[in-house]
């Protein structure tokens, strides 16, 4: 089918040189597309179905094709596991997704031994690379899914249980099968006979895996919900990091349940909790971010003023925040409820009237907004503010403490033809000052 259609498109581009689009236009309509594209697949089944012979030779070769790229495989996945000890292990817990690469590695040694030895009938038919390769690749297979396992453990111990992670483990626990049963395999001669066996037996582990996975017993949804919640009941995690949406929205009838649970337990923070779920509540779709917008009061208990006794403009509450563009401008504080920022009454542009100036917690280098009221009461951000300092242990105890005072600028702007230009100072690395002894 899909050489059917590169011939085509081959002609359509034939025809475009002379200036003739007929055959680019045809393919492009639904009632001249579907008929070939059906017609091109039920002739190839056809043709495989009355020459059987032909399926067998161009599958053998694929495999014989494959099976060169064991050797490959092997010394590629081989010296990766001999760098690990002077490596150690923790750049691949950096990584964040090295489980998911080490099953892929995993999966890749079992089809490249099976397309090695094909039907195992004739072990002498190998070519010795591949043989050698082949059993090498059976022993490497375990401390490559042991490794897997160990990741996933931490993901665990971290972050709890989630749907992808229960679908990891299960295919962890099928790699693990293979692993055993080719390692045991490999350390014997005439292994070809015990890897058929190890095939046959991990299909059936597949098959109740599976079966486990769609019924309650090992039922993601309910897996997952129950380990967060957990977590979130327990303090481990704090109701502003916690993903409520992925219970109304991925944990099934189990989450629902879980957010009505949750509004009625005496868990950490209760009042942020509650609020957050009500923000969730709101939400059409997991991706509807307008839900989650705080309401005035909501948006009122995001922002920590200073000093204490402030208030903000009844429109600065008002505004939809959430619909502003473009949105990773402005803080989460503005746009999700439980986010916390610190804010400051400011005037900074010397008209008399104060500005917003918002720091989200923690405070980053370069997470400060100062926003401006227009003359209708619409509000905008004016600048972002540039604090290269804030690792320092002084910096986040002044801001904490509500000590930020505005002063004039060093530099000058420039004005070349009219336009102004403004001067960035080159800042050396910040070094933070030593506290007297």
């Amino acid at each position: 089918t899909g050489i059917t259609w590169l011939v085509l498109t081959l002609g359509a581009q034939l025809f475009e040189l002379v200036k003739l689009a007929f055959l680019t236009r045809l393919m492009r309509e639904s009632w001249f597309a579907i008929p070939v594209t059906a017609f091109a697949f039920a002739s190839a089944m056809h043709l495989t179905d009355v020459r059987p012979a032909i399926v067998r030779g161009i599958r053998s070769l694929l495999l014989v094709l494959l099976s060169w790229l064991l050797p490959v495989t092997v010394l590629l996945i081989g010296s990766f596991l001999a760098t690990l000890p002077f490596t150690g292990l923790a750049p691949l817990w950096n990584t964040k997704h090295a489980a998911s690469v080490l099953l892929c590695a995993a999966a890749a040694f079992v089809v490249l031994i099976n397309a090695a030895w094909q039907q195992g009938e004739d072990e002498r038919a190998v070519a010795r690379v591949v043989r050698v390769a082949a059993r090498i690749a059976a022993l490497l297979l375990a401390p490559l899914v042991l490794i897997a396992v160990y990741a996933l453990f931490l993901r665990v111990r971290d972050y709890g249980w989630s749907a992808d992670r229960i679908d990891a483990a299960a295919c962890m626990l099928v790699a693990a099968c293979y692993a055993a049963g080719y390692f045991c395999a490999g350390l014997r001669p005439g292994w070809l006979t015990l890897l058929a066996r190890v095939n046959i037996g991990v299909a059936f582990v597949v098959l109740g895996v599976l079966l486990a996975l769609f019924s309650p017993l090992l039922d993601p949804a309910r897996i997952s919900v129950a380990s967060q919640v957990a977590r979130l009941a327990s303090g481990k995690v704090k109701p502003d990091a916690f993903d409520f949406a992925f219970l109304r929205f991925d944990g099934a009838r189990f989450g629902r349940a879980a957010l009505d649970r949750l509004e009625r337990m005496p868990v950490p923070d209760a009042d942020v909790v509650r609020r957050r779920i009500a923000a969730v509540r709101r939400m059409e779709n997991p991706w509807d971010h307008k839900g989650l917008a705080p309401r005035p009061l909501e948006l009122a208990a995001n922002l920590h003023m200073h000093p204490d006794g402030a208030r903000l403009p009844d429109t600065f509450l008002r505004t939809d925040w959430a619909a502003r563009q473009p949105s990773y401008l402005y803080p989460a504080c503005l746009r999700e409820v439980g986010q916390a920022c610190d804010v400051f009454l400011l005037d900074v542009t010397g008209d008399g009237k104060p500005e917003v100036l918002l720091f989200e917690r923690p405070a980053a280098p370069q997470a400060g907004l100062v926003l401006q009221e227009d003359a209708q009461g619409g509000w905008s951000a004016l600048a972002t503010v540039s604090l290269p300092g804030m690792h320092c242990p002084d910096a986040n105890a002044a801001l904490a403490a509500g000590k930020v005072n505005v002063t004039t600028p060093a530099l000058a702007d420039v004005l070349v033809g009219g336009v102004r230009g403004q001067l960035e100072r080159v800042t050396p690395p910040v070094k933070c000052p030593v506290a007297p002894r």
